[in-house]
């Protein structure tokens, strides 16, 4: 009886134990089964969240019950908020419309996160849906005009100025696929824009970018206006964050080097006038070298407009001098060719020679002009003839010798030397005969 009874105490006390146990292993598997959710919950938004979001274990998993406020970080702004319960707060875009987002620039987000400035996403999300931005791009041509627009330390306003382009860069070469993600923009929550909807969107994206450069530029021009009624206070005003102020500096200054260019250009076109005039009036005082005349004439008809005066006088005299230069050429060459035509014509006495020398002088004259080169031809044949003839007679008269005399008064009588010529002459009288109009052979 006694073990019965020990045996019915201790089933009864098993009994009683197995509830105790089965609800600690129950409450044990949806502990963990809770720590699995919520691990891969964490996974999930770790995963979907920014770089620059802290993954924190969810207020469940570790008993908190609330999330914590952002505290002040280093440099004097708000640190990156940690709790998954703000996320919605401090995402790109808060406060627009579906439409809105949806034409935000492409990889903003990692941009921003690149640059340290998550704390202003909102901010500059909404400056880019009231300036039209679609791409990094121009955020990066407006860093200056964005870090104006923004209440920035002065940290994050050089950071920004300093490293937008470098941020850009980082994250181009991050995600490769930027160009496929540029094509059709991803909503936030994964969806994808309507083809229908995209041009509408991109059409009132342009339509607001336009009206705010108009209105930007209606204001640079208004304090352009009422910059001299200021007094001298125009360096104190503010420079407005408008695109206009930008584009009319840049218009300003390609203005200004047009005009440099334009004066550049009209400067070495007066000194290259004065320079043509010089020279053609030297020419003028010249006078004599109707070569040097004539391309003095051409440089300056080259360099003078239509309407100089001064130029168009000079020109003219220049021309009246090249006019005159011209006859009194001709009337030379023609001189030139009567020279040479009477001195082949005059009688080939001792004086022949000399004749013919003189007007050969003035050959290159004569045979510009007409027949004159044909003249030249036969006073040079002619003086070569009667200084061959002389020098025959002088060889025979050297020589005594009665039979190459002869043949030297023969050929002397055919050359056209007269018996009064003083070789001639000699000849004869060494042959011991008389001088006569016609010496027999």
């Amino acid at each position: 009886g006694a073990a019965a009874a020990a045996g019915a105490a201790v089933g009864s006390a098993r009994e009683a134990t197995s509830p105790a146990i089965a609800k600690t292993a129950s409450s044990s598997s949806s502990g963990s089964s809770g720590r699995g959710r919520g691990g891969r919950r964490g996974r999930g938004s770790q995963a979907e969240a920014p770089p620059a979001w802290r993954p924190v274990p969810r207020p469940e998993a570790v008993g908190a019950a609330a999330p914590t406020a952002p505290s002040e970080g280093k440099g004097g702004r708000a640190a990156v908020c940690a709790s998954p319960a703000c996320t919605p707060a401090c995402a790109g875009g808060a406060g627009l419309t579906a439409d809105e987002r949806a034409v935000l620039p492409v990889g903003l987000d990692a941009w921003l996160q690149e640059l340290h400035l998550v704390h202003v996403q909102t901010a500059v999300s909404r400056w880019c849906e009231d300036m039209g931005a679609a791409h990094l791009e121009e955020l990066v041509e407006n860093a200056g005009e964005i870090a104006a627009s923004l209440e920035l330390t002065a940290a994050d306003r050089r950071r920004l100025e300093t490293r937008a382009a470098a941020a850009l860069e980082h994250v181009r070469a991050t995600h490769a696929a930027s160009a496929a993600v540029h094509s059709v923009p991803a909503l936030p929550g994964g969806e994808v824009l309507p083809d229908w909807r995209l041009p509408v969107a991109r059409e009132r994206q342009g339509k607001r970018k336009k009206e705010r450069h108009q209105r930007h530029h209606q204001q640079a021009a208004a304090g352009t206006e009422s910059a001299p009624q200021q007094g001298g206070d125009a360096a104190e005003v503010p420079q407005t964050h408008g695109g206009g102020g930008g584009g009319a500096a840049r218009r300003s200054s390609g203005e200004a080097a047009r005009r440099a260019l334009e004066l550049q250009l009209r400067e070495e076109a007066e000194r290259r006038r004065h320079g043509a005039l010089e020279a053609l009036a030297s020419a003028l005082a010249d006078g004599l070298d109707a070569a040097r005349l004539e391309g003095a004439i051409a440089a300056a008809e080259d360099c003078c407009p239509g309407g100089d005066v001064e130029g168009g006088a000079l020109v003219s005299r220049a021309r009246q001098l090249q006019q005159l230069l011209a006859r009194r050429h001709k009337q030379r060459c023609e001189e030139a060719v009567c020279a040479l035509q009477a001195a082949v014509e005059a009688p080939r006495d001792d004086r022949f020679g000399e004749v013919v020398r003189e007007a050969l002088a003035s050959a290159e004259d004569a045979r510009q002009a007409q027949g004159g080169q044909c003249a030249a031809d036969r006073a040079e044949l002619a003086l070569r003839e009667w200084d061959e003839t002389r020098m025959a007679l002088q060889l025979a008269l050297r020589s005594r010798c009665s039979e190459a005399l002869r043949l030297a008064v023969g050929d002397a009588r055919a050359a056209g030397l007269p018996p009064q010529h003083s070789l001639v002459v000699e000849a004869w009288r060494a042959l011991g005969g008389a001088v006569v109009a016609e010496p027999p052979l």
